[in-house]
């Protein structure tokens, strides 16, 4: 396996786990929606970084989902579903754990459409990704 591959596998494995908190916390009650969003765009992010890993593309150090999508683009590469609607998690990227009250007038986080959304482009990844993607 090359190094690509494997970080890909690393990156990918990471995201699962993004995706478990968001589920675990999305069972809580009194969950901030902060939290959720945050696991939420943590595993989109490392979804699509895992592919440009992949291919050997290289990616700025960043949490801008818009980005990703292009450099994604821009390799050739199918995009991953619901590319239009992922900037969407962006206030929830990493920022947001230092800013307070980043998200009081925004609208409150749609969990359903967050979850769906981790669910499609972590398939997307896994997709792309085959061996690498296989779950351990």
């Amino acid at each position: 396996m090359n190094r690509s591959h494997e970080h890909a596998g690393t990156l990918l494995a990471k995201a699962r786990d993004d995706a478990g908190m968001m589920r675990t916390l999305m069972a809580a009650p009194d969950s901030p929606d902060w939290g959720v969003g945050f696991h939420a765009q943590q595993a989109v992010e490392k979804a699509i970084k895992a592919v440009l890993s992949d291919r050997a593309v290289e990616y700025p150090r960043t949490h801008n989902l818009l980005l990703l999508v292009e450099l994604v683009r821009s390799a050739g590469l199918q995009t991953p579903p619901d590319e239009a609607e992922l900037t969407r998690l962006t206030p929830y990227g990493a920022p947001l754990r230092y800013e307070s009250g980043a998200l009081e007038s925004e609208e409150p986080l749609d969990r359903s459409w967050a979850k769906g959304v981790v669910q499609r482009v972590l398939a997307w990844a896994e997709g792309l990704l085959g061996e690498a993607g296989e779950k351990p």
